[in-house]
């Protein structure tokens, strides 16, 4: 018998999964990497990486927002 399954802060289920179940196989874990890779070698800057993640009308509304910002406080 599993001496874990005796746990009692452990939540009431049937299914207990063990600790190795969190851990990626081989081939998921060389995904998640390539991925993480591929976005490093994507994102060029923190402009190109808010311009990934939300568009660029997000951008230009930002770039224009910070020019009448400028404009505001060189009166």
């Amino acid at each position: 018998m599993n001496p874990h399954s005796l746990n009692p802060h452990k939540s009431v289920s049937s299914y207990s999964p063990s600790s190795s179940a969190l851990v990626p196989d081989r081939a998921s874990q060389q995904r998640i990497e390539d991925t993480y890779a591929k976005m490093r070698g994507e994102v060029k800057s923190v402009a190109h990486a808010y311009k990934m993640a939300f568009g660029e009308d997000y951008l230009k509304n930002q770039e224009r927002e910070i020019e009448e910002f400028r404009r505001e406080q060189h009166l």
